[in-house]
C-alpha cells in the first residue's frame, strides 16, 4: 500500500499554476465527503425496523441441524423467545466479519432462557453439495462452537423474502418477538450492527410478562 500512498502524494503535491485554487476546495470537498461516509458507515444502521417485512407475522419456518442430530427447528418450538436468526455462509466476507460479534451477543444473553439465536447456514445458489463441510471448516478454524442450522427446502429464506419484498442478501438477520412477529431485519453488515440488534432485543424482553 506504500507505493499507492507514494503516487496520490506525489499527483497532489505537484499541482500546475492556476489550478492550486480549485484543488484546494476539491481537497476540503473530499474531507468532508469522507467524514460524513465515514460517520454514516460507522453509526449502527437504523434502518432495520423501516424494512417492509418488519410488522409482519413469519409463517414458514422449518430448519435442520447442520450435522443431522437432533430436532428440527419450527415456529412453534421457538414461540414463546425472542430469536434473532442469522443468514450467513463461510463463503461470505461480510458474514465472516460479522460473525464473532454475533457471537459476543449470544454469549452476553446466553444465561436468558427468554432468548434464542440461530445460526442458519447457506450457500448462494441453489447447490449446498459442500455447505456442510465448508460451514465445519470454517467453524472449527476460527474455534467457534455453537449450534448451527441449514435451510435445506428454502423454505424459511424464501418466506423472509417475500415479507421484505425480495430485499435479502448475505448476511440478513430477522428479529422475531415473542409471537413470531419480525421486528427487525438487518441487511449486510456495519460496524456496530449488533449494538443496534442488542438495544432492540432487550427492549422485546423487557416488555415481555415473566
Amino acid at each position: 500500500m506504500q507505493w499507492d500512498d507514494a503516487a496520490e502524494r506525489h499527483q497532489l503535491g505537484t499541482p500546475q499554476r492556476g489550478n492550486g485554487r480549485l484543488l484546494g476546495l476539491l481537497a476540503t470537498l473530499s474531507v468532508v465527503i469522507a467524514i460524513v461516509l465515514g460517520v454514516r458507515f460507522l453509526r449502527p444502521p437504523s434502518e432495520a425496523t423501516a424494512q417492509p417485512a418488519v410488522g409482519q407475522q413469519l409463517t414458514q419456518l422449518a430448519l435442520e441441524p447442520l450435522d443431522g442430530d437432533g430436532e428440527p427447528l419450527t415456529l412453534a418450538s421457538l414461540k414463546g423467545q425472542v430469536v434473532l436468526i442469522n443468514f450467513w455462509g463461510p463463503w461470505c466476507g461480510p458474514c465472516r466479519l460479522e460473525f464473532p460479534e454475533l457471537l459476543e451477543l449470544r454469549e452476553s444473553l446466553a444465561s436468558n432462557p427468554r432468548f434464542r439465536f440461530v445460526s442458519v447456514t447457506c450457500m448462494p445458489g441453489n447447490d449446498e453439495t459442500d455447505l456442510v463441510a465448508q460451514t465445519k471448516s470454517y467453524l472449527s478454524s476460527e474455534g467457534f462452537d455453537l449450534p448451527v442450522h441449514r435451510d435445506p427446502t428454502f423454505v424459511t429464506r424464501l418466506e423472509v423474502m417475500k415479507l421484505n419484498r425480495d430485499q435479502f442478501a448475505f448476511p440478513t438477520t430477522v428479529l422475531l418477538d415473542q409471537q413470531g412477529i419480525i421486528r427487525g431485519v438487518w441487511i449486510g453488515y456495519k460496524p456496530g450492527v449488533t449494538l443496534a440488534m442488542r438495544e432492540q432485543i432487550d427492549s422485546l424482553l423487557a416488555n415481555q410478562s415473566p
